[in-house]
């Protein structure tokens, strides 16, 4: 592995030099508040990139991930200078993980066609581009995958939205399902959505109201149960999930590996540089072993992830189709219920394929209108 320092803050992870050499830019904050979280995300690429040399996984090639930094909220000047002066370089690029820093991304990726994939935040929407290859489902598709769980199901629920989150929610749901957080009078059905804007809300909702109605959250939320001490009042509430468990044989599986070079036990950002590694490592061995590796060839082999219902990664089926719109670049394709009782979560479901209820509840409505 070689580590060179550049202008920019740039760390070079890679294995033995050989003939052919493929680049991919990794973005991650190595300066600044968040440098743990870029610390983080090298340190389980880099275990995996170990593993990989380990059983001679780059005998034909080897990968460059050049990891730069830009650490700050705002775009500097020098970083934004660094990607236009070298954008002939990268065969891949991946991460960001601010709000500018990923929009500009995804804009210069389109441009100079480099496939992006994985920004390692969650939008409300992910933007829909022929380069873009999001992983993280976004905050849209974990409240349209639960409207239509409850459609399915034939589940009678409410949302709860506030000025904050209200937009986005009478975007989402029917008027009829939705509530505001300050209505003098409140009548809940046997489920309800939160969608409010802060923790201190949702605890306030949930203190005022538990006992009286089943909670369910989005995947965001997860987050909240490490930044309250009432963790009691989530007891009994179902939150949706796109990473797999402990338990998983492929995380168990990377778990182990991760141990043996660093002698601790990984964390989510670690498994994220794990599954970085692994999704890169595997579009670029496809097109190498089939067309050629250059951009135009890793688009097309991403676009084949969909085939035999998707990639099966680290963290579960990665979902990708020819350009065609939102759900041909979902990424992690559907969602699982954890049920957070006794101070821990609890898998209560099989995975769900995010399309397959969209496609089942839009069956059902054609039918029932048909039918009228």
């Amino acid at each position: 592995m070689r580590i060179i320092l550049y202008i920019i803050l740039t760390f070079i992870l890679s294995v033995l030099s050989f003939s052919e050499t493929y680049k991919v830019f990794l973005i991650v904050p190595m300066t600044g508040e968040d440098s743990n979280i870029g610390t983080d995300i090298k340190d389980g690429l880099n275990a995996f990139l170990k593993y990989i040399e380990s059983v001679n996984g780059f005998s034909s090639y080897e990968i460059i991930f050049k990891i730069i930094d830009n650490g700050s909220f705002d775009l500097k000047d020098s970083f934004v200078s660094y990607l236009l002066k070298n954008s002939n370089e990268p065969l891949i690029l991946t991460g960001g993980i601010y709000d500018k820093e990923v929009n500009y991304l995804v804009d210069f990726c389109e441009k100079e066609k480099i496939p992006y994939i994985f920004p390692i935040k969650i939008n409300f929407k992910n933007q829909i581009n022929k380069y873009f290859f999001p992983v993280i489902p976004s905050y849209y598709s974990g409240l349209v995958f639960l409207k239509n769980y409850f459609k399915q199901n034939n589940m009678s629920f409410k949302v709860i939205y506030d000025e904050q989150t209200k937009e986005n929610a009478f975007m989402i749901f029917e008027p009829e399902t939705l509530v505001d957080y300050n209505s003098q009078n409140i009548n809940l059905n046997e489920n309800t959505l939160l969608y409010l804007s802060s923790i201190d809300r949702i605890i306030s909702f949930l203190e005022k109201f538990n006992g009286k109605t089943t909670f369910f959250f989005n995947h965001s939320d997860i987050v909240i149960l490490d930044n309250t001490e009432k963790k009691e009042l989530f007891n009994n509430s179902f939150f949706i999930s796109w990473i797999k468990t402990d338990s998983d044989p492929a995380v168990s599986f990377f778990i182990e590996e991760f141990e043996k070079i660093y002698n601790r036990k990984p964390n989510t950002y670690n498994l994220i540089g794990w599954s970085i590694g692994d999704i890169v490592y595997e579009v670029i061995k496809r097109s190498y072993e089939k067309n050629g590796v250059n951009r135009d060839n890793i688009v097309s082999e991403l676009e084949k992830f969909s085939e035999s219902d998707g990639y099966e990664s680290t963290l579960f089926k990665i979902h990708y189709s020819e350009f065609a719109g939102y759900i041909s670049r979902i990424g992690v394709s559907g969602f699982y219920f954890l049920n957070f009782i006794d101070n821990q979560f609890k898998k209560t479901s099989d995975f769900y394929r995010f399309y397959e209820i969209l496609n089942k509840v839009r069956t059902s409505e054609k039918d029932d209108k048909a039918q009228n």
